[in-house]
């Protein structure tokens, strides 16, 4: 478009001087082909050329290959008409050529050119029939018949259509299976695995069944033959040595497997009676066992449980103490009482069980095992074996009887079962005390563990025991033990508590209280004016004192009681009663803390307590007081002091109040129930039963009708003294009565009789402080001859206080 410069015609570029890639297309016409230019192109470039497949018949017998039948015939194409003169067209020396055929081979018809001595056909008969033979294995076994030479192999092969089968589907399998009445493989039950001869199996010995236990179901051994090599190694009887240790799990099962072969075989016919030695079953048997039942490995597990069972129920070791302690703990302790696998717990359950039951000598077998799933079970991490440890003592409990059973130690760690987190422990901690109830008897013995509980749970267990007031017999009773009584069982349940309790004590450490209060607000409260004030310091105090019950330092340059003694004793002046409560409490501690070291300093509370006795917002308190303070403290003959005793406050004329003589009568009866357990000071002799017996029988005199009661329970109290010494001194101070007060002489004499008949029929020891000296010169009779009686034990009862419950009276009767 610029004028000043025009366009300028270019020369056109021959096309011979351009290249061939930058050249004009020109476009192409069609040109028609003949048959002939058809088939010198290969079939796979041939375009609109449709395939009809023909089979030829043949005729001939023999093996027919499967492209012998087939030919494939192509159409002709259209021919192309308007061809370009310069296209030049396919090179004639081409044409003129051989034909290739498929696969780039050339036709076997046209003439050979190759004159050298390699020429000719590479065909051999032998290779081809050998792959022939190897191809028969093969889904397409027939691709090597037929001839070579056929003329058919020019032509594009083709695969013959395979017919189509019907596919057999499950459902069909499944209906026709119901139709018949049978249910399929996968949901028949009882069926296992078959395994292959070449497989070897390890045979497991049958568990042996306890007496009266219910049977073990396990699943049946898979194989009935002889144990089979594991890795290529025979464990036999010869080398179980070897391999009993062995870090390969498979070879430790076949081990313990061989070790249950022989003691099926030598126990066979064989009544269980802990007579076999375990030598006779494997010569270190009795040492193995306890690491065997330690097994990581499940499988292996299970075999050493059935060995072990088999062990306590045939073998002596099974009755041995150590033994049994060494068994009991690898499985409490080990892997057996936290497993999952069924088979496990059910062998572990009924190893435990078969444990207790061959229970022989002391300590007994069933003690040893319940202790340890107290000590190692219930304080366990693992929720698993908590609640495992406790079925198992419950299930003691109802399978050998609750009398059995080390009551002391179950009753010590009832709080724990109790405060558990889980529901299912604390259900079975109620039942396990409901059971202990019914061997008892009587609540009373537990009534310091109801006493904690909380108030639905004390109602839980008073809904056990009115649905099953009695107990039931034993299940299961132990080989070698007789059954055991209710009384025997109160017996074992109060001497066990007080054993446990006192080695509790001593195993403590005493603490220093003043060191406890140096870091402490005691000393600021206590300046303070306001009773609230004065209360939270006392409870300071108490709580610097540790657990009950107390144990104090003794008196030193570091521990000096006196002047705390001394500002405690101010705090009775108060006139509020939380203050004269809280101040009795803390008296009490020291009383029992420390003990008669304190004599002179603590003697002057006999009289602060009766007095403030007066006081019915105290009165309680006051008597916890006394109590305390007796066998601590002072003693009878502190008591029968004429100055400084109780006749002051039992002088009619002196002491106006009948109230203070009602209780210092019943705080002497007390005394003489409690005597044995109240302290090193509470030891009662002739001599001071004679002064005691004089002192009541003076107030039978009283000119009010509750002191001579009192009086009168108190005479009982020694009349049924477990002393023969003592009831004689007793009766002499009695027979003055049939005179004087012949009606009190009667009731006496009655309630005298009705003991001493039930004494000969159950008679037991009492038992007796060992720091009480006899102080008498009549020697007392031994204690297989002192009779006890059932009046003194329930009246030594009536001592601590009780929680009322909703109990039904069928219970009470039937205790």
């Amino acid at each position: 478009n610029d004028p000043m410069n025009p366009p300028v015609a270019m020369p056109k570029k021959k096309q011979s001087n351009v290249p061939p890639w930058k050249r004009n297309k020109k476009p192409q016409k069609k040109a028609s082909l003949t048959q002939g230019d058809n088939n010198n192109v290969p079939p796979w470039k041939r375009k609109g050329s449709t395939r009809k497949v023909e089979v030829a018949s043949n005729g001939g017998g023999g093996d027919v290959g499967p492209m012998d039948n087939f030919e494939v015939q192509s159409s002709p194409r259209k021919e192309v008409v308007g061809k370009d003169a310069d296209d030049p067209g396919p090179d004639p020396e081409i044409l003129s050529g051989p034909r290739p055929t498929f696969g780039g081979f050339r036709d076997k018809s046209e003439a050979k050119t190759f004159a050298g001595d390699r020429g000719g056909d590479a065909e051999d008969a032998e290779l081809l029939a050998e792959l022939r033979a190897l191809s028969m294995k093969s889904a397409s076994n027939d691709r090597f018949a037929g001839g070579d030479d056929d003329e058919e192999m020019r032509t594009l092969p083709t695969s013959q259509p395979k017919p189509k089968r019907k596919p057999i589907t499950q459902k069909t399998t499944a209906a026709a299976g119901r139709n018949s009445g049978e249910l399929p493989p996968w949901k028949q039950k009882g069926t296992t695995k078959k395994v292959g001869t070449s497989q070897p199996t390890i045979t497991k010995a049958p568990i042996l069944a306890a007496q009266g236990l219910k049977r073990i179901e396990l699943p049946p051994p898979t194989s009935s033959q002889p144990v089979g090599p594991v890795d290529d190694i025979v464990v036999s009887e010869e080398n179980l040595s070897e391999y009993v240790d062995s870090k390969n799990w498979k070879l430790r099962k076949a081990s313990y497997d061989v070790l249950n072969d022989v003691m099926a075989s030598k126990t066979r016919g064989e009544t269980a009676a802990n007579n076999i030695h375990g030598q006779d079953i494997h010569q270190n048997l009795d040492s193995l066992l306890p690491t065997m039942l330690k097994d990581s490995n499940a499988s292996a597990l299970d075999s050493a449980l059935r060995l072990a069972f088999g062990y306590l129920d045939f073998c002596e070791g099974g009755c041995n103490p150590e033994q049994v302690t060494a068994l009991a703990t690898s499985i409490v302790t080990g892997p057996a009482l936290a497993a999952t696998r069924p088979s496990s717990a059910k062998l572990t359950d009924c190893t435990l069980m078969k444990m207790m039951e061959v229970s022989r000598g002391e300590p007994s077998s069933i003690h040893t095992v319940v202790e340890l799933l107290l000590t190692h079970g219930i304080t366990s991490r693992k929720p698993k074996v908590v609640m495992k440890s406790v079925a198992m003592i419950l299930e003691a409990a109802k399978t050998f009887g609750a009398a059995t059973l080390p009551l002391s130690k179950v009753s010590s760690s009832a709080p724990k079962m109790l405060s558990h987190v889980n529901g299912t422990v604390r259900d079975n901690g109620i039942q396990i005390l409901a059971e202990i109830c019914r061997a008892v008897g009587s609540k009373d013995a537990l009534s310091n563990v109801i006493e904690a509980m909380k108030s639905a749970q004390v109602a839980e267990l008073d809904q056990h025991l009115s649905k099953q007031p009695d107990a039931l017999p034993p299940s299961v009773g132990l080989r070698y033990v007789e059954e055991s009584s209710s009384t025997n069982a109160l017996d074992d349940l109060q001497a066990g508590s007080e054993a446990d309790a006192a080695q509790r004590l001593a195993a403590r450490k005493a603490v220093n209280l003043f060191e406890a209060l140096r870091g402490s607000e005691y000393k600021e409260k206590m300046k303070q004016v306001k009773w609230s004030e004065k209360v939270a310091a006392l409870d300071i105090l108490l709580k610097c004192g540790g657990e009950k019950p107390y144990k104090l330092a003794q008196p030193s340059s570091s521990a000096n009681y006196v002047p705390l003694i001394s500002e405690l004793k101010k705090l009775f002046k108060h006139t509020h009663f939380a203050v004269k409560s809280k101040t009795i409490a803390a008296i009490n501690m020291i009383c029992e803390g420390v003990g008669e070291k304190l004599f002179a300093h603590l003697k002057p509370m006999l009289s602060i307590l009766l007095n403030l006795c007066k006081d019915k917002k105290v009165t309680k308190a006051s008597q916890n007081g006394l109590d305390v303070l007796f066998g601590n403290i002072i003693g009878f003959s502190h008591l029968i002091d004429k100055e400084d005793g109780l006749p002051p406050f039992l002088n009619e004329k002196k002491e106006k109040s009948t109230i203070v003589r009602q209780i210092s009568l019943s705080f002497l009866l007390r005394c003489i129930e409690r005597c044995d357990s109240a302290g090193p000071r509470g030891y009662l002799d002739e001599e001071l039963a004679s002064n005691v017996a004089n002192l009541c029988v003076d107030k039978t005199k009283d000119s009010d009708s509750g002191v001579r009661k009192e009086a009168i329970a108190a005479l009982k109290g020694l009349l049924n003294y477990g002393d023969e010494g003592i009831q004689a001194v007793a009766m002499d101070s009695v027979g003055k009565l049939e005179r004087d007060n012949p009606r009190a002489y009667k009731s006496l004499m009655s309630s005298h009789s009705q003991s001493s008949g039930s004494n000969r029929a159950n008679a037991s020891p009492p038992r007796r402080a060992e720091s009480r000296p006899p102080t008498s010169s009549r020697q007392r009779t031994t204690p297989e001859k002192i009779p006890a009686t059932a009046a003194s034990t329930t009246s030594r009862n009536k001592a601590t206080p009780k929680r009322r419950s909703n109990l039904p009276s069928s219970f009470n009767n039937s205790a």
